[in-house]
C-alpha cells in the first residue's frame, strides 16, 4: 500500500516503461485490475496507444485489456459505485445554471448589488463557475464570511443605509451559494458529490489489495480530487502519479518557472500523504527511453527551459552546430497561412511518404480556424478531424428550435418563420405523400414562392396566422408547377396550402400556453410537437443518409443533438416539475441549454490529419506538427480574471485554508502554464516543426510569439514570408508554393491576369509553372477546368459584354416584342441593363416598404380617379370651391383606401404618417392644378388613358411596327392626362405627364433614345384625335420645392403669392403653337407678360424670346418622326443581339453599375472608362441632325395603327 510519484521530463517516453510494469502486476497477479487515469478527453487517444503498446510487448490485446481499464475519474467511480448509488442524478451545466437563476428568482428580494444582473446568463454563468471551483476545492459557504469579517474591508465609510458594495457582493454571493449547496442536496445532484461517494465507497471498503491505479496527465488537483487521490492510496495495492519533471528538479532550488505549478503539485502530494499517514516510495525517476524525438529538437526544447531559467545569457556553444527541423512561417493573412499548411501537408504525404495520421495541425484560436481551415484541406483531398469541443449552437435542429418557439415569443416575424419553413428538419404533412427523393426539392421551390408573397406584401405576424385576414396581392392568378410536377396552381393556392398548415398545425400547439404550464407540463408539450411535426423522423433520415453516404460524423452529430435535447428535458422536468413557469422562460431556458452545449465526436478513420488545439494534451509525438496562429495575443494567452472573487478576496479565503481545502493562484499558475505550453509545443513532433502565423487578423497587426521569437533570436532561424501574391511568390519557391490542381487554380488566375497586363511578359519560371501544372494531377483533368479554359476566361475576364446571338435573343426577346416607352428608353440609356432585367429578368425580391414606385403609384392613381371623378360629374376644377374640393378629395381618399395595393399604408404608425403627408401634398397640388387651369382655356379629357395594350375599345390605340426579323414591335403605356381647348378655329391638344421628382424635358436626350416619352404620349393622342393639333407636351412635378425668403421680399397679397408659387412650377416640357395662339389660350400672359404655365418667355415685341422652349409644326413632325425610327432601331437592335455594356457616364443611377448587378456585369470605371459614352451632339444643330438620319434610314412616315 503506498504512494510513489512517477518523474521523468517531458521528453521521456514513461508511458511505455509504465505499461509493460502494468502487464508484469497482470501476469504475476491474475486477480489485479489496473485504472489507467486520464482526463476525459484524453481517454480515447490513451486506448488506443495502450492497445498498441500491448501488441507491441505481448502480441495480443484482449485480455490485457479486460483488467487494464482507461479511465477518467468520474469514470472510474461510475465503475465502481454506479450499483449502489441508483438514485443519484447527474445535471449538466445547463441544468445547473437553471437551478441558479432560480434560486435568484427566489433571492431577488434579498440581494441588492446583484440584483440587477440576475437575468443576464453571464452572470449565472460566472456564478457556476465559482461555485463549481469552491465546491471542488471543498470550501464551504461559512468559510466565505472570513472574507467579509477580515480587516482588509475599509469600512470607514460606510454609513447605516450605506452598505460596503464589495462586502454586500460577498455576503450575497455566500447566500446564493448556500441556497445552490441546499439545492443541488436536495436534488441528490450526483457530479458535485461523485468523488466524495467514491472516496467514501472505497474506504469502506477496506484494503484492496487487487486493485492499482495510475494517474497520468494531471498537473494539478482540486481538493476533491486530491483528497480521492489519498484514499486510493491508502486503499489500493499501489497508486502511481505522473509528473513532467525530473526528480532532482523537483527537489531544486533553482529558479524554473516552467515547471513552478508542477513542483507545487510534487511537493503538495508529497506533504498530504504525510500528513495522512500514507506510505510514499521513493520516486520512479524515469530517464530512458526518450521518445523518438530527433536530437536537435530535444536540444531546442532544453534550450528553452534554460532561457527562461538562466535569461539570456546561453553560452554560444550550445547553439553554434544547432540545426532543429523547425520552419518559421509568416504569412500576410490567415488564408495564406492555411494555403501554405494544407500544400505542405501534401507535399510531405506525397512526395515524402509520410501519412496523414503523422501530421497534427494546432491552435490556440479554434474560432479563428475553424470555419476556413476545411476547404483549404479539401483542395488538396486531405482527410482531416477536427479534435474540439464544437458548440451546438448552429446545428440545424437548434436553429429550428429557435425559429419555432421564437414565433410565439416575438409574434411571427419573418425571420424566425422563414427560420423554420427552411428547415430541413420540417416536411408538412400535404407534402408526406409526394417520392422521397423529390420532397426537399419540391419543398424548397414551394418555400421559396412563399417567401416571395410574405415578404413583398408584409404578410407576417397577425396577418399571416389570423384566419379572418384576407390575403389579396399582385399576381395571386400566376399560375406555378404543382408539387408533383404534373399540374399547375396558382400562386394564390400554393400560398394559402401552406398558410393553412402554419394556421392549423403550428400555430394552434402555442394555445396551451394560454394557460399556466408547469416544467413538467411544458417539457412534454415540446417533445411532443417534435413528433407530431416529424423532426424525430426527419432526425433518423437524415442520419442514415449520413451513414450511408459516408459521412459518419455528421451522423454522430445529430444522434449527440437529438440526445442532449432529450437530457435537457428531462434535467428541465426534474427541476421545475410542477413549478409554473413562462413560456420566455422556457425558451430562454432551453435555447441557452442547446446553445452552450457541444459535440464529442470519436474519429472516423485513422489516416487523417488532426485538427486540435494546443491546449490538448498529446499521449505521444506525433512525427510533424504544424503550429498555427502563433502569434504574440496567442502565445502566451492574456486571460483577463472572470472569477466573481477579486485576487483580494482569493488571497484572503487562501491563507487560511485547511489541508483538505484548495482555491487556484489564478494568475500564479497562469504564467507558469503558459511557459510548459510553449514547452510542450516542441515536445510534440519527432521530426519536424512548422511555426505560422498572420501578421494580419480581423484588421489587428500581429507579432510572431514572444516565446517561439527567443528560439529564433538564439538560432538564429530563417523566416518564410508568404502573400497572397502567388506571382511574386514564384521567385522564391518553396515545398508549400504548389498544392493539387485544384488548389493552384488560382495562382493558374494570377499568371494568366498577368499575362493580360502591358507589362505582363511571362519569364521562364512562369512558363514552367504553366508546363508543370499542365502534367500534374492529369486525371482529375477530366473533370476540372483547364489550363487552357483558365487562360482563356481570364484574357476574357475584363472584355465588356457586346452581343449575343440572334437566334438566342429572339428566344429571349420574343419574334414580337411588346414593350413601353421607358423599355426602350432603357435600352438606349445601356443595352446591356435592358438584358439584364428584361430578357434575363433579373431583379431583386419586392419587399413590403414603402418605396419610391408605391409611392408614386399612389400619387397617379390619386390624380387618375381624382380626375375621372371631375370628367363623370361634368365638373370644372376651375369653377369649385374650397368645400367641395374638400369633399371631391376625401371621396378619392376613401376608394384608395379600400385598394388592398395601398394596405401598406395602414401596416404601421409610420407609414401611416407618411401617407398623411402624401395626402397634404396631394392636396396642395390639386389646388396648384386649380389655380394653374384657371389661367387656361385647357380642359382634361382623358385621365390615365392607356394605349397599346389590348384591341379594347376603352384604350387608345398605339403604334406597331414591322421588325427585320419579321415580327413587329408594340409600343404600349399609359398618358396621365389629355387636355384640350378649342379657339374658333382649332381644336389644340396637349399631354400631362405626372412626375414625383424632378424631370426636364431636353431634346438632346431625345436624339439619344433616353427622352421619348412625352413626345410618343403626343403622337399617340394626336393620332386617337385627328381633329385636333399639337399644342405641347409636358412634365409636370407633382412636389414642389420651398422658397426661401427674407421678410422684406415675401409677397404680401395671396394673389402675389400664388403667382409666384405658378412662376417657379411652370409645365416641364415644350409648346409647338405660335404666340398669338399661345396667348389666347395662356390668360396668365395677358396679365404678366410672361406665361405663368409654360415654359415660355416673351421679349418686349411680343415674339417668344430665344429660352423659350417652342418647336414648330415642321420641326416637331421631324420629332415624332425620329421617335418612331428610334423604336424600330432598338427593337432590331435587341433581336440582333446586340447587349453592348454602354453606359453614359453623366447617369450614374444605370441598373448594370449599380452594386446588386455589377457583380455581373463586371464593370470597373477605373479600367473600362472607356466604355462610358458621352452626349456630343450639338443641340443647336439637333433638328437637322435628326433630318439627316431620318434621311439616311428612309423612315419619312409615321408607323402607326
Amino acid at each position: 500500500m503506498g504512494l510513489q510519484i512517477i518523474t521523468g521530463d517531458l521528453s521521456v517516453n514513461k508511458k511505455r516503461v509504465i505499461i509493460e510494469k502494468l502487464l508484469h502486476i497482470l501476469e504475476t497477479n491474475p486477480n489485479a485490475t489496473i485504472y489507467y487515469i486520464v482526463p476525459d478527453h484524453l481517454k480515447f487517444d490513451m486506448e488506443t496507444f495502450v492497445l498498441n503498446t500491448i501488441e507491441e510487448v505481448k502480441g495480443q490485446e484482449e485480455a490485457a485489456m479486460m483488467s487494464l481499464q482507461v479511465v477518467s475519474f468520474t469514470r472510474l467511480a461510475w465503475f465502481m459505485i454506479r450499483p449502489q448509488s441508483p438514485n443519484k442524478q447527474s445535471i449538466s451545466d445547463v441544468g445547473l445554471t437553471m437551478i441558479i437563476r432560480q434560486l435568484l428568482s427566489e433571492l431577488k428580494d434579498d440581494l441588492i448589488v446583484l440584483r440587477g444582473q440576475i437575468n443576464h446568463q453571464g452572470f449565472i454563468d460566472k456564478l457556476l463557475s465559482l461555485f463549481t471551483e469552491l465546491i471542488e476545492g471543498n470550501i464551504t459557504p461559512e468559510d466565505l464570511s472570513r472574507i467579509t469579517t477580515d480587516t482588509h474591508i475599509d469600512v470607514s465609510d460606510m454609513s447605516e443605509d450605506i452598505p460596503n458594495l464589495e462586502q454586500q457582493k460577498i455576503v450575497e454571493i455566500q447566500l446564493i451559494y448556500t441556497k445552490f449547496i441546499e439545492r443541488i442536496e436536495l436534488l441528490e445532484v450526483s457530479q458535485y458529490s461523485t468523488l466524495e461517494q467514491l472516496e467514501a465507497y472505497i474506504k469502506s471498503e477496506g484494503q484492496l489489495t487487487d486493485l492499482y491505479a495510475i494517474i497520468d496527465h494531471y498537473y494539478y488537483f482540486n481538493a476533491q480530487q486530491m483528497s480521492l487521490l489519498m484514499q486510493l492510496s491508502a486503499t489500493f495495492s499501489d497508486v502511481w502519479l505522473t509528473l513532467p519533471i525530473t526528480h532532482s528538479l523537483a527537489n531544486s532550488q533553482t529558479f524554473q518557472p516552467i515547471l513552478d505549478t508542477i513542483r507545487y503539485t510534487y511537493h503538495q502530494v508529497k506533504a498530504l500523504a504525510q500528513f495522512n499517514q500514507i506510505k510514499v516510495l521513493p520516486d520512479w525517476d524515469i530517464k530512458r527511453p526518450f521518445h523518438t524525438i530527433g536530437t536537435d529538437l530535444l536540444t531546442t526544447a532544453k534550450l528553452f527551459k534554460d532561457i527562461q531559467e538562466i535569461g539570456m545569457s546561453i553560452e554560444d556553444e550550445k547553439t553554434k552546430y544547432l540545426s532543429p527541423p523547425i520552419e518559421i512561417w509568416q504569412a500576410d493573412t490567415i488564408q495564406t497561412e492555411l494555403r501554405h499548411v494544407s500544400n505542405q501537408i501534401h507535399y510531405l504525404v506525397a512526395t515524402e511518404g509520410y501519412r496523414y495520421q503523422d501530421i497534427v495541425v494546432m491552435t490556440r484560436d479554434f474560432d479563428r480556424y475553424q470555419v476556413i481551415a476545411k476547404p483549404y484541406f479539401d483542395a488538396n483531398d486531405i482527410p482531416i478531424f477536427v479534435d474540439n469541443v464544437a458548440k451546438m449552437n448552429q446545428h440545424p435542429f437548434v436553429l429550428l428550435l429557435e425559429s419555432l418557439l421564437n414565433l410565439k415569443l416575438y409574434n411571427w416575424k419573418y425571420d424566425d418563420v422563414m427560420g423554420f419553413l427552411k428547415s430541413g428538419l420540417i416536411i408538412p404533412e400535404f407534402l408526406k405523400d409526394t417520392p422521397l427523393d423529390q420532397q426537399e426539392q419540391i419543398k424548397d421551390r414551394e418555400v421559396n414562392y412563399f417567401e416571395n408573397i410574405i415578404l413583398a406584401n408584409g404578410y407576417f405576424g397577425y396577418r399571416l396566422i389570423k384566419p379572418n385576414f384576407i390575403w389579396r396581392f399582385e399576381d395571386e392568378a400566376k399560375l406555378v408547377q404543382n408539387g408533383d410536377w404534373t399540374q399547375h396552381s396558382t400562386l394564390k393556392e400554393l400560398s394559402e396550402k401552406w398558410r393553412q398548415w402554419l394556421i392549423s398545425d403550428v400555430s394552434q400547439v402555442f394555445k396551451v400556453w394560454e394557460s399556466p404550464m408547469t416544467g413538467q407540463k411544458a417539457g412534454a408539450w415540446l417533445y411532443q410537437l417534435m413528433l407530431d411535426l416529424g423532426v424525430r423522423d426527419q432526425f433518423v433520415k437524415q442520419r442514415d443518409t449520413s451513414i450511408d453516404t459516408g459521412e459518419v460524423e455528421s451522423s454522430r452529430r445529430d444522434e449527440q443533438v437529438w440526445q442532449v435535447f432529450v437530457d435537457l428535458l428531462d434535467e428541465f422536468n426534474e427541476i421545475y416539475q410542477d413549478q409554473t413557469i413562462s413560456y420566455s422562460l422556457f425558451v430562454e431556458l432551453l435555447i441557452a441549454g442547446l446553445s452552450e452545449s457541444s459535440y464529442h465526436i470519436i474519429p472516423a478513420t485513422l489516416d487523417q490529419v488532426t485538427l486540435t488545439s494546443v491546449e490538448s494534451p498529446q499521449v505521444q509525438p506525433f512525427k510533424i506538427a504544424f503550429y498555427i496562429g502563433m502569434d504574440d495575443k496567442t502565445l502566451p494567452l492574456n486571460r483577463p480574471t472572470s472569477s466573481l472573487l477579486d485576487e483580494a478576496s482569493r488571497e484572503l479565503l487562501q491563507k487560511d485554508l485547511l489541508p483538505h481545502q484548495y482555491l487556484m493562484k489564478l494568475n500564479e499558475q497562469q504564467y507558469s502554464q503558459e511557459l510548459l505550453l510553449a514547452y510542450q509545443l516542441l515536445l510534440n513532433a519527432s521530426e519536424r516543426i512548422y511555426f505560422s502565423y498572420a501578421t494580419s487578423v480581423n484588421n489587428q497587426s500581429m507579432q510572431l510569439s514572444p516565446y517561439i521569437s527567443q528560439i529564433v533570436q538564439y538560432l538564429k532561424l530563417p523566416t518564410y514570408i508568404f502573400t497572397h501574391d502567388l506571382v511574386s511568390e514564384l521567385e522564391h519557391l518553396h515545398s508549400s508554393t504548389f498544392g493539387k490542381y485544384s488548389m493552384e487554380q488560382n495562382l493558374l488566375l494570377q499568371l494568366s491576369h498577368y499575362l493580360t497586363q502591358d507589362e505582363g511578359l511571362l519569364n521562364d519560371l512562369h512558363k514552367q509553372v504553366f508546363l508543370v501544372m499542365n502534367d500534374y494531377d492529369g486525371v482529375e483533368k477530366q473533370t476540372r477546368q483547364s489550363i487552357e479554359a483558365i487562360v482563356e476566361a481570364v484574357a476574357k475576364f475584363n472584355e465588356l459584354p457586346s452581343n449575343i446571338d440572334p437566334k438566342i435573343a429572339i428566344q429571349l426577346f420574343g419574334k414580337d416584342i411588346h414593350a413601353s416607352v421607358s423599355k426602350i428608353e432603357q435600352y438606349f440609356q445601356d443595352p446591356f441593363s435592358h438584358f439584364l432585367l428584361h430578357g434575363l429578368k433579373i431583379k431583386e425580391r419586392k419587399l413590403f416598404e414603402l418605396d419610391y414606385a408605391r409611392s408614386g403609384d399612389y400619387f397617379h392613381d390619386f390624380l387618375d380617379s381624382f380626375t375621372r371623378l371631375l370628367i363623370d360629374k361634368k365638373l370644372d376644377l376651375r369653377q369649385i370651391d374650397m368645400s367641395n374640393l374638400n369633399q371631391l378629395f376625401n371621396q378619392v381618399k376613401g376608394k384608395l383606401e379600400q385598394d388592398e395595393r395601398f394596405n401598406i399604408m395602414f401596416s404601421h404608425a409610420k407609414f401611416n404618417a407618411i401617407k398623411t403627408q402624401m395626402d397634404e401634398q396631394l392636396f396642395r397640388f390639386i389646388k396648384f392644378s386649380q389655380a394653374q387651369q384657371k389661367r387656361t382655356k385647357m380642359t382634361s379629357i382623358q385621365s390615365e388613358a392607356v394605349f397599346g395594350i389590348s384591341p379594347s375599345p376603352d384604350q387608345l390605340k398605339g403604334f406597331i411596327y414591322p421588325l427585320n426579323s419579321g415580327g413587329q414591335l408594340s409600343i404600349s403605356g399609359k398618358i396621365d392626362r389629355v387636355d384640350i381647348a378649342k379657339t374658333s378655329n382649332d381644336t389644340f391638344l396637349q399631354i400631362v405627364d405626372y412626375k414625383s421628382g424632378k424631370k426636364e424635358f431636353n431634346v438632346v436626350d431625345t436624339y439619344y433614345g433616353l427622352d421619348l416619352q412625352v413626345l410618343t404620349y403626343l403622337s399617340v393622342a394626336l393620332s386617337n384625335y385627328p381633329d385636333t393639333k399639337a399644342f405641347g407636351a409636358f412634365y409636370q412635378p407633382l412636389i414642389h420645392s420651398y422658397t426661401a425668403f427674407k421678410e422684406a421680399s415675401m409677397p404680401d397679397t395671396f394673389e402675389a403669392m400664388e403667382e409666384l408659387q405658378l412662376s417657379e412650377n411652370i409645365f416641364n416640357g415644350f409648346v409647338s403653337v405660335d404666340e398669338e395662339q399661345l396667348t389666347y389660350i395662356d390668360s396668365s400672359i395677358e396679365v404678366t407678360n410672361n406665361s405663368l404655365v409654360y415654359p415660355v418667355k416673351f421679349k418686349k415685341g411680343g415674339l417668344y424670346n430665344t429660352f423659350s422652349r417652342v418647336f414648330t409644326e415642321e420641326e416637331l413632325d421631324i420629332l415624332l418622326k425620329f421617335v418612331h425610327m428610334k423604336f424600330k432601331q432598338a427593337a432590331n437592335q435587341i433581336q440582333s443581339g446586340v447587349i453592348e455594356l454602354k453606359p453614359f457616364r453623366e447617369n450614374q443611377y444605370t441598373t448594370s453599375l449599380q452594386p446588386e448587378y455589377r457583380v455581373i456585369s463586371g464593370f470597373d470605371s477605373t479600367e473600362n472608362y472607356q466604355a462610358y459614352r458621352e452626349k456630343t451632339i450639338n443641340k443647336k444643330n439637333i433638328i437637322q441632325e435628326m433630318l439627316l438620319e431620318l434621311d439616311e434610314s428612309g423612315e419619312d412616315e409615321e408607323n402607326d395603327e
